[in-house]
């Protein structure tokens, strides 16, 4: 459901120390409709892993471009 994962979500950037104002929770949980907790986590990663090549802070806009780039688990389970 997207209450799981926006808490899933909110673990996950707590945990890598992305909680910001620039963060937007709700478009997190909508970009992540279908994808699983670990895919979660991988997008989060690629995202901070665009931002080290880049050599400039991570942007929510490369953890949307990550969920972009995936396919959703929920594609395969249904």
């Amino acid at each position: 459901s997207s209450e799981e994962r926006r808490q899933i979500l909110q673990i996950l950037l707590r945990r890598k120390g992305m909680i910001s104002a620039e963060m937007n929770p709700e478009m997190l949980v909508a970009a992540s409709e279908g994808f699983s907790g670990a895919q979660n986590e991988q997008a989060i990663v690629r995202g901070m892993c665009e931002a080290f090549d880049g050599e400039r802070p991570i942007r929510m806009v490369d953890i949307l471009q990550s969920f972009r780039q995936m396919t959703p688990m929920a594609g395969f389970l249904g």
